[in-house]
């Protein structure tokens, strides 16, 4: 169990980054759309997979299974290995790098265009300078040019130093927490709605049978609003703290619809409420990130980010485990989620108006 736990860990927050990564260096502006795509895609085993593996386990039985599922995890090494980073944004040979820079400008997106520019102009004139070096061939001369080639390697030193200084500041940044502990409490609301969906209907008298519905609603809810939430960012119709707010308002509505309700109709309409909140929200955690710390910054922050989501594995249990013991039933579980649901729309709110009463402040400032 420990070796499937660390094994699982690896793979999930590998796989997260660097698809997260890949697909922002690879869309600019229809962003939000490939994440939407993907994460919806992706989603769609909630419908094909009980089904699968219902039969498989009635066939083959439980190691047979697990054999199975793991060809079927195996079949993603060859796409796998296709997916890489767009070429400019690999690093290129010296020798060839001002004979393609023109070639590779043309890939870059508008912001990155100066600084290769400016980048191209400065490798010429270092190798116009050793040029001049070699064709004068006196030691003055070869003094220079190995102290010109000092000077720009202690240069380049220096600036990636103070770059991964920079990124790993903004772990220590509101902004970084206030993403991170959102998204955490989104994937907490998740695991443990998945985990006592069934059990919290049979407490409230709705037969198994009846339960797997629940499971329905909310996955109908999640798989359409997955690809509704890049649409509705890519359109300007909402910004990503729009959608966050938005989504942390459907989830705690739909939580707090299954903590108060035992009537069946009610609990399917609580699931597909929670399943929109939570559809919306899972495929933008690149974009939000991305706004606040920058396309550069996303590797690592991204880790980070991973990190601080990964521990909420650490509360389940216990919080599962003290409402059980304590009350006999999981409706002090919702409620909790429920208000660290609120208390994120709370949060969320503060984060808008700080925004718009910057925004205000700048657009005023431009004009005095």
């Amino acid at each position: 169990a420990v070796f499937y736990g660390m094994l699982n860990g690896i793979s999930i927050s590998g796989t997260l980054t660097a698809i997260t990564v890949v697909l922002a260096q690879h869309f600019e502006k229809r962003r939000a759309t490939a994440y939407a795509v993907v994460f919806t895609v992706s989603a769609l085993n909630t419908f094909l997979l009980p089904p699968l593996v219902e039969l498989l386990l009635s066939t083959y039985g439980l190691y047979g299974t697990f054999l199975v599922l793991g060809a079927i995890c195996l079949h993603t090494f060859p796409p796998g290995i296709a997916i890489t980073s767009p070429d400019w944004m690999k690093p290129t040979r010296h020798k060839s790098q001002t004979k393609a820079a023109g070639t590779n400008r043309k890939g870059l997106p508008p912001e990155e265009a100066e600084l290769a520019s400016l980048q191209s102009k400065d490798l010429e004139a270092n190798m116009n300078t050793a040029k001049d070096a070699n064709a004068l061939n006196n030691d003055t001369s070869k003094d220079a040019c190995q102290a010109l080639v000092a000077a720009t390697e202690q240069k380049s030193s220096a600036l990636s130093h103070s770059t991964d200084r920079d990124s790993l500041r903004n772990f220590v940044t509101i902004r970084f927490w206030v993403d991170s502990l959102s998204f955490s409490i989104m994937y907490l609301a998740l695991s443990l709605f998945l985990t006592l969906a069934v059990d919290m209907a049979k407490d409230k008298g709705v037969s198994t049978m009846d339960a797997v519905f629940i499971f329905h609603a909310f996955s109908a809810g999640d798989v359409v609003f997955r690809g509704v939430s890049g649409l509705v960012l890519d359109s300007k119709f909402l910004s990503s703290d729009g959608v966050m707010l938005l989504g942390f308002i459907l989830q705690g509505i739909g939580i707090e619809i299954l903590a108060f309700t035992a009537s069946f109709p009610w609990l399917i309409l609580g699931s597909l409420v929670f399943g929109c909140g939570n559809g919306l929200r899972m495929p933008i955690a690149g974009v939000v990130l991305i706004g606040d710390f920058g396309l550069k910054a996303l590797p690592i922050v991204f880790g980070g980010f991973a990190l601080v989501c990964g521990l909420n594995v650490w509360i389940r249990a216990p919080l599962i485990g003290y409402f059980r013991d304590q009350q006999g039933a999981y409706d002090g579980v919702l409620h909790v989620l429920g208000a660290c649901s609120f208390a994120c729309v709370l949060l969320w709110v503060v984060r808008i108006c700080f925004k718009a009463f910057a925004d205000d402040n700048a657009f005023a400032s431009a004009y005095k």
